[in-house]
């Protein structure tokens, strides 16, 4: 059974006999602001993939999130910008990343941002955002789905089969890895957890979900 939720996505895709033809269907969205350095100012990365599994269908997402407002910032006040030769294509970047910093430089020279959001943009963020779901019959439901079930251990985090707590998540500080503050959580259910309505889109076939979410905030100047 193909998943309700990416019916009419799977519809948009098939545009010609080679897509249709392809039993896996990839979807890959890229969006970002750039800023002077390496890193840009914000960046965001969606991938998605919906391929058969055994009498049903499993669908895989992956978003990954950062805003890398500290080391703009930083970058911005240490070097001046200045005129280089290169592409146009890199210039054209270039001239973009820096009308981007100068915006953002107005925003945080604004009274109200000084004295709400300053400290949050001190800091760097990163959000990973990592969604499967079937509606294959797995023998051990979502918990299958869930890779790297031993590191999620080491956090004190348990997948679960059967009955168990639907969400569980671990916060704390990793100051070998750099992060200030750290969040792991993960969410994980069976078509028995939906409601009457929503399980009913399935009819009899399984549905399994698993999902985790990590977000990392970063100070700079603790590096």
């Amino acid at each position: 059974m193909k998943l309700p939720i990416i019916r009419n996505w799977r519809a948009a895709r098939q545009t010609g006999d080679s897509v249709a033809d392809d039993p896996v269907r990839r979807f890959t969205l890229t969006a970002e602001l750039p800023a002077l350095g390496r890193k840009p100012l914000w960046r965001l990365r969606v991938e998605m993939t919906a391929e058969p599994q055994g009498s049903g269908e499993r669908v895989h997402m992956r978003a990954h999130m950062e805003a890398n407002f500290a080391d703009a910032l930083a970058l911005a006040a240490a070097r001046p910008v200045a005129s280089e030769p290169g592409t146009r294509a890199g210039r054209m970047r270039r001239r973009t990343a820096e009308s981007v910093v100068r915006i953002v430089q107005k925003v945080v020279d604004r009274p109200v941002v000084q004295r709400v959001g300053r400290a949050l943009l001190l800091h760097n963020f990163n959000s990973w955002i990592d969604v499967r779901a079937s509606t294959a019959d797995l023998a051990f439901g979502a918990r299958a789905l869930i890779p790297e079930t031993e590191r999620l251990k080491g956090l004190g985090i348990e997948p679960q089969f059967g009955d168990g707590p639907l969400a569980q998540t671990w916060a704390g500080g990793d100051a070998a890895a750099g992060a200030e503050f750290a969040q792991v959580s993960l969410l994980q259910f069976e078509k028995r957890h939906l409601p009457a309505q929503f399980a009913a889109l399935f009819g009899g076939n399984p549905f399994h979900f698993a999902g985790a979410l990590v977000n990392v905030i970063e100070d700079p100047a603790k590096r």
